[in-house]
């Protein structure tokens, strides 16, 4: 009976030590290594874009053509022969409520688009005689203005700003 009460001491022992914690001299275990993680780097900040120019071109209303079209007459408002011009025509009224937009590009490298001081007649793209812009172009020509915002200019002697 004595061996048998020894057997079951060893073995309630044995049991007890196993459900403890290892201790400190057991062996570390190995850092895990995480290969080919990907690598997050971020964006640059996007610069701002530059703000459009309105001293470059002068634009006054002239008139409403013989097939409905409003005619304006673009003066060149800087001391240099424009070469390439990319910008947008903005119809607003006396508030300065913008009525209509539409863009102008003129990027044939090497072609005079406007000498310095020179003006031009064009039509800005997009009004239609039906459009409430024209309506009012028509009715109150005086109260309306067109600008020419530049965002892209090119000049002759090839300087670009």
């Amino acid at each position: 009976m004595r061996i048998l009460a020894m057997i079951v001491a060893i073995l309630i022992l044995t049991a007890c030590s196993e459900t403890e914690p290892r201790s400190a001299t057991a062996m570390p275990q190995p850092p895990v290594v995480v290969r080919d993680a990907p690598v997050v780097v971020p964006a640059p900040p996007t610069p701002p874009l530059p703000a459009p120019r309105t001293d470059v071109l002068a634009v006054r209303f002239k008139e409403i053509n013989e097939k409905g079209y409003p005619v304006v007459i673009i003066t060149n408002l800087t001391d240099r022969d424009i070469d390439d011009i990319r910008g947008g025509f903005r119809l607003a009224d006396a508030s300065g409520d913008i009525l209509h937009a539409t863009g102008l590009t003129s990027a044939i490298p090497g072609e005079l688009f406007l000498a310095a001081g020179a003006e031009t007649e064009t039509v800005p793209f997009g009004l239609s005689s039906k459009d409430e812009p024209m309506r009012r172009l028509r009715a109150e020509p005086d109260t309306l203005s067109f600008t020419f915002e530049a965002i892209d200019v090119t000049f002759m002697d090839g300087v670009q700003e």
